[in-house]
């Protein structure tokens, strides 16, 4: 395995991870403001590019879905500004309410489906492209394993050969980064956050249209060493998380984009070990 192929998969994965929001919501307790879950909609629509001016803008999505108590203080409205914290909580808890889903992920070196659960513990399974040739990988509170064609490997950062040292520790990466107060500090690290004027139909990979409300950090900033451009989220009704896109990298590297667009929320899914 290269170790641009390496890089790419780590880096990737631990924007992944934010740009998701990681799982569960020990540890990252709600915003203030009142008891009762938010039930947030979209306002002032003016649908964007996605749309064609179809009616079923929101046909897939939770429709009527009380947000989690960490948005109770938050409206999902276009124009609005959110402090960082704020937000930090809420799209954690939004997004790891569901326990499981799927997303298809685009990005400058590493493309895929993703397959991905909270509960009991975080895991997922990946069927893409890194820097242009095919990869599998799992994770999940066995291990790591990754597949380029030659029939899997487990990570081992105790190991001697190179390449199952280096996959270990991307392994240990992910674990750092699957902490939801870590996911919180990052969000957390840009001061305010604002929505665009008008709302954005957005198409998922399973089909359904959803008008979504665009969020981004108002200015750059930098978290972990992480050097984030630009950081966006799209959200529907109820803080239903659509799909969110992250510009970042580390000194010394240029930086990457990716993409994220999430279906099939909730589904049942169980993410196996290889071997």
């Amino acid at each position: 395995m290269k170790l641009k192929t390496l890089r790419a998969i780590a880096l990737t994965g631990a924007i992944a991870l934010t740009a998701a929001c990681s799982p569960g919501t020990d540890g990252a307790k709600g915003a203030e403001g009142g008891d009762k879950p938010a039930e947030s909609a979209p306002a002032d629509s003016e649908t964007g590019a996605d749309n064609g001016g179809e009616d079923n803008a929101n046909e897939g999505a939770a429709s009527g879905r009380e947000a989690p108590e960490e948005c109770a203080s938050l409206t999902l409205a276009t124009g609005e500004t959110y402090n960082g914290k704020d937000l930090a909580y809420c799209v954690t808890a939004a997004f790891t309410s569901y326990g499981s889903g799927m997303m298809d992920m685009s990005g400058d070196e590493l493309q895929g489906t993703v397959q991905y659960t909270y509960t009991p513990d975080y895991s997922f399974s990946v069927e893409g492209e890194a820097n242009g040739s095919a990869v599998k990988l799992v994770y999940n509170d066995e291990g790591i394993w990754a597949d380029h064609g030659n029939g899997w490997i487990k990570g081992d950062t105790e190991s001697d050969d190179y390449e199952v040292q280096m996959l270990g520790m991307v392994a240990e990466v992910y674990k750092a980064y699957a902490n939801p107060a870590v996911t919180a500090a990052m969000i957390a690290g840009a001061d305010t956050w604002t929505a665009d004027a008008k709302t954005e139909v957005r198409t998922t990979p399973a089909g359904d249209k959803i008008e979504t409300i665009r969020i981004a950090n108002s200015e750059p900033f930098t978290w972990n060493e992480i050097e984030v451009k630009e950081f966006v989220l799209w959200y529907g009704e109820g803080w239903v998380p659509v799909s969110s896109e992250a510009t970042s990298g580390l000194p010394g590297f240029p930086a990457a984009t990716v993409g994220q667009e999430f279906y099939e929320l909730g589904s049942d899914i169980t993410i196996e070990s290889p071997q």
